[in-house]
């Protein structure tokens, strides 16, 4: 192996990891974070209407089908 060979091998994994750090990043990278970051609003959205709704429940106010709960 040529000393280059083993320079590539060595540094393969760094190309990727300046790419991260200067914040270039291919569109399905984007696609895949935006999708994450969809998911996850749609969970906490799910979870804050739950805990308001539970909330109402045991103040012993009546629950109505509105999801804010107005």
């Amino acid at each position: 192996m040529s000393h280059t060979t083993l320079w590539r091998q060595a540094n393969s994994g760094r190309a990727e990891n300046d790419r991260r750090a200067s914040g270039k990043r291919s569109q399905d990278e984007w696609k895949t974070i935006a999708g994450r970051a969809e998911k996850r609003s749609q969970d906490e959205r799910r979870t804050i209407v739950e805990r308001a709704t539970t909330a109402g429940r045991s103040l012993g106010e009546r629950r109505t089908n509105d999801p804010v709960g107005q």
